[in-house]
């Protein structure tokens, strides 16, 4: 049995556009302050929720916060 690389892709790309499961994405983004978190989170599909446990960690998103892209 001999694999069809485009069959096998085509039936791929169908089942995560038909899942609605897949719509979502979860991560727990950690690292030193400067390593760049708020900017990958900067690049998700809008809106992110965010849940800092510094005090201080939604210090850069504020703006953001209040135009709701993100949530805190």
């Amino acid at each position: 049995m001999s694999l069809d690389i485009k069959v096998e892709l085509e039936q791929l790309n169908t089942m995560y556009k038909d899942t609605q499961q897949n719509q979502t994405f979860n991560a727990l983004i950690y690292g030193e302050m400067g390593t760049g978190k708020t900017n990958l989170a900067k690049t998700c599909r809008k809106p992110v929720l965010i849940h800092s446990f510094d005090p201080g960690g939604t210090k850069t998103v504020r703006d953001d916060i209040g135009k709701g892209i993100f949530v805190d």
